[in-house]
């Protein structure tokens, strides 16, 4: 099954080694990163937040990613050197990959 693109309300970011909370999702979307009939590629991630902390955000410490679709969390990977973009509470994330979470 091909999936462009999936849409939720429910995720987060954070810093799994400080166990530092950086922000809450209100609303994201991944849409397939190019149609050209890739039914594996990468996803871009556009995301709105409900609270982020910019203070925390510009932090160089390794940030985690997590949705939930349905009952299930995932974890999303970037490509290395991808886009990630914050402007005021919008976020830009280019080359995502899901990956399920126990």
């Amino acid at each position: 099954m091909f999936i462009r693109s999936l849409t939720g309300t429910d995720g987060e970011v954070k810093f799994p080694t400080l166990g530092a909370h950086i922000g809450t999702f209100q609303s994201w979307k991944l849409t397939r990163q190019q149609d050209n009939g890739a039914h594996d590629g990468p996803f871009i991630l556009t995301a709105v937040f409900s609270y982020v902390n910019p203070l925390l955000w510009d932090q160089p410490f390794t940030k985690s990613f997590e949705v939930r679709i349905g009952k299930k969390r995932y974890r999303l990977d970037q490509m290395p050197d991808a886009k990630c973009e914050l402007v005021h509470k919008q976020l830009i994330m280019e080359g995502v990959t899901l990956c399920p979470l126990p």
